[in-house]
């Protein structure tokens, strides 16, 4: 394994090259904290709130002796954190709305997926079909039991 060192990105300590050391290091209360603070940060916010509503307050941590973090079970937010990441979902919530309703009034979805138009009539779906690539048309098996009539299976 020689003198080069693991780097680990969550606890950010160099540890031996040593697939022992590793798994060790990793399994740790203290990795296991780093890395669940580290990949929070990517979560949905709707989601933190959620699980920081069903939370308890946590009583060390507003002594300030909290070890564990974001892992506690308990919540760390107080009311006012709690309001600000509320009016963030809103705020998301809202450009997502905004977004989603903008697409579906910018697009004519029949012209993009013609597939998934419900055709009223046999001239409709005819005219479906021709604009669709080879692998996605509908199989007509008249003509597929024709063409394999011919044909003699394992012979060359």
């Amino acid at each position: 394994m020689g003198g080069r060192s693991y780097y680990c990105d969550y606890c950010c300590c160099y540890l031996k090259n040593n697939l022992s050391v590793r798994k060790r290091h990793e399994s740790g209360l203290s990795h296991s904290i780093a890395k669940y603070t580290y990949m929070r940060q990517f979560e949905d916010p709707y989601v933190v709130l959620m699980e920081e509503n069903a939370k308890s307050p946590c009583i060390h941590f507003q002594r300030n002796i909290c070890r564990f973090g974001l892992y506690c079970q308990h919540s760390h937010f107080s009311t006012a954190d709690k309001q600000k990441l509320q009016k963030i979902v809103n705020t998301l919530q809202k450009k997502n709305n905004l977004k989603h309703a903008k697409s579906i009034a910018s697009h004519n979805w029949r012209n993009i997926l013609p597939w998934n138009v419900t055709a009223t009539g046999n001239h409709r779906k005819a005219k479906l079909s021709k604009n669709l690539p080879p692998s996605l048309k509908a199989i007509n098996f008249n003509i597929l039991c024709k063409e394999l009539s011919n044909e003699e299976w394992g012979r060359m």
